[in-house]
């Protein structure tokens, strides 16, 4: 029997395929390398299952939704699959900084948090919708670069599949 990873990164995507490739390159380059990446693909249809079908890094586990669930439904899926002690959430459409997961971990032995949050920044002139500002008024936020101890998330039992963005 194979110990589990210290950490999961859960990656989900629906037709980014085109930052994919950048997202996961930023991922392998991690400082921390006790980490598994659970990828669920949300029924993208840009060629995504075929690329990945000749990735070569032994961490990262596939799965595909037999139909589109969106943010919160595949959300769930990830937590599902995720073997790690601590959530590392990202998004496709995201580049992580090399010590991402390093600084991650100093903030959970630093401070005893349950979870935390990094910067989301944009990258050059985008305007797509994870590259705003973030700004919570409503109860909604962005994913993409926040981690959760997994008790917690077990605890709360996960997302609601309403949640879309």
């Amino acid at each position: 029997m194979t110990t589990p990873p210290l950490i999961t990164i859960t990656l989900i995507s629906h037709n980014m395929l085109h930052s994919l490739k950048a997202c996961l390159a930023s991922l392998s380059a991690q400082t921390v390398k006790d980490f598994e990446i659970v990828f669920i693909d949300d029924r993208s249809r840009d060629g995504t299952r075929e690329w990945i079908k000749n990735y070569a890094d032994p961490r990262l586990r596939y799965f595909r939704n037999e139909h589109q669930l969106g943010f919160g439904g595949t959300r769930n899926l990830s937590l599902k699959e995720a073997c790690g002690q601590y959530i590392f959430f990202t998004d496709a459409d995201c580049v992580a900084e090399k010590n991402r997961l390093e600084q991650g971990l100093h903030a959970y032995q630093k401070t005893g948090s349950i979870g935390i949050v990094g910067k989301t920044l944009p990258l050059g002139n985008s305007t797509k919708r994870s590259d705003r500002k973030v700004v919570n008024q409503d109860g909604r936020f962005m994913t993409c670069n926040m981690s959760f101890k997994r008790e917690i998330l077990d605890k709360l039992g996960g997302f609601d599949p309403a949640f879309d963005t």
